[in-house]
């Protein structure tokens, strides 16, 4: 398993903006990939058991509705985002391997 945290980590220590956005994105995509668990129809996402978790306020109420889900569109666009990225970063491996 990769530690994309630490690369996140490390990669913000140096100077190369590439490397750093190369690395968040590696991070969000992570974080957003589906992982099975237990049976093969199981999937469990970091992201939404935050999200569940987040909708609580500190004396156990939920939060009102408006404004859990402005911020959940907000977590799922940089989800959106991060898989797009990395499917746009394989097409162009496979589009590069093919030519050589």
């Amino acid at each position: 398993m990769v530690n994309t945290g630490g690369q996140l980590i490390a990669s913000l220590h140096t100077l190369s903006t590439r490397t750093q956005d190369d690395a968040l994105q590696d991070f969000l995509f992570s974080l957003f990939n589906q992982k099975r668990c237990g049976e093969a129809d199981k999937y469990t996402f970091l992201t939404y058991h935050f999200l569940v978790l987040y909708s609580f306020t500190e004396h156990g109420n939920l939060r009102a509705c408006n404004s859990f889900s402005q911020y959940f569109s907000k977590v799922i666009f940089f989800a959106r985002a991060a898989i797009l990225n990395r499917i746009l970063s394989v097409a162009k491996q496979e589009v590069k391997g093919n030519y050589e």
